[in-house]
């Protein structure tokens, strides 16, 4: 799940109850490229997501670079 907006307490309990990982990005811009990244659709409502709208990624990692 990638969210743009705050994640209330609640609903962060249930994500990671399931075990789902959440992302939160403040830009637009980098919503887009992460959209473009895992080939989904950004939506904006509530419900589940159509079969067509998701995205997928066979692993995630954190670099840093520099110092």
């Amino acid at each position: 799940m990638v969210v743009r907006n705050k994640v209330p307490d609640i609903v962060m309990h249930y994500i990671e109850k399931h075990k789902i990982m959440c992302v939160k990005i403040s830009s637009k811009f980098e919503t887009d490229r992460i959209c473009k990244a895992l080939k989904c659709i950004p939506i904006a409502r509530f419900g589940a997501p159509n079969p067509d709208e998701l995205g997928y990624c066979d692993s995630v990692a954190v670099e840093e670079i520099g110092s």
